[in-house]
């Protein structure tokens, strides 16, 4: 979602550009191939309509890893991550390249969720607990889920290892299996309310107009704050957060510290105001 304002900015240029998604969600294509302006937009650099040393510019973004170190190759600067949102960081390859506007805003195709009048399904990410995700885990998600359930329905969403942590949760909750963004996008689309911790899923949903509670602790707002219209975040009370892109990060001896911190109250306040005042 992040590197989609670098795509509008060169349409607004006048150009064409061919799209190449690359990395675990490369499936993304799939997601901007219909956009107005867009030539083509692949999952693989083989099945650009060219080679990729013929084509007159190259713009990176932060995301896209591989460097194809190709003269007309324009590379974002080298922004501190700690003081600029991914956004930003990728859109300064488009500035390098020209592009003068205001940042256009991330987008999902054309799809945009429906407006949402009372909450009724409330879809929750729980992602598993490896050591990329330790650290953002929201440990107290399961008594928040037991809660939940008295007055919506719940669903979990999240990939099949993601799903290796689920037994934990009651058998009215309900899973969604999604291993591709493009599946994701399907089952997100219509979606009340999404709560979730700093995430992929967190992001897209966002984007696509969900309203959406993101739960932040070591993770750091300035590089990583969701984009939408309908975006409430609660972040932990912990004085030490955030810490990521900081010596803090290394340094912590209590991880699950700060995201444990963050309160059920705190999260059914924020469900009471995005449904009017209403406690249901």
């Amino acid at each position: 979602m992040f590197a989609t304002p670098v795509i509008s900015a060169v349409i607004a240029m006048g150009y064409a550009p061919s799209v190449l998604v690359e990395g675990k969600w490369r499936d993304g294509f799939r997601l901007i191939e219909n956009v107005d302006g867009v030539k083509e937009c692949v999952g693989s650099v083989d099945d650009l309509e060219r080679p990729i040393a013929q084509y007159a510019h190259i713009l990176r973004t932060v995301g896209h890893r591989k460097r194809f170190n190709l003269p007309q190759e324009i590379l974002p600067d080298d922004l501190s991550p700690s003081l600029n949102h991914e956004i930003d960081m990728n859109m300064s390859a488009a500035r390098k390249f020209g592009f003068t506007g205001e940042t256009p805003k991330p987008f999902v195709r054309n799809l945009r969720a429906k407006p949402v009048h009372e909450i009724k399904h409330v879809y929750i990410s729980d992602p598993a607990s490896n050591a990329f995700w330790q650290r953002r885990k929201f440990l107290p998600m399961l008594g928040v889920v037991n809660m939940l359930l008295k007055s919506y329905a719940v669903t979990l969403i999240g990939s099949r290892r993601d799903k290796d942590g689920w037994d934990k949760y009651p058998l009215e909750v309900n899973h969604i299996i999604t291993d591709t963004i493009v599946s994701a996008v399907e089952h997100l689309v219509d979606v009340d309310l999404f709560i979730s911790q700093d995430c992929g899923l967190l992001q897209l949903a966002a984007a696509m107009g969900v309203p959406v509670i993101g739960l932040f602790g070591p993770t750091s707002l300035v590089k990583n704050h969701p984009q939408g219209e309908n975006v409430t975040i609660i972040t932990s009370p912990e004085a030490c957060a955030p810490c990521q892109n900081t010596p803090r990060w290394s340094a912590c001896t209590q991880p699950m510290k700060c995201m444990s911190a963050i309160t059920a109250k705190e999260i059914f306040n924020a469900i009471d105001t995005i449904n009017g005042g209403v406690h249901l």
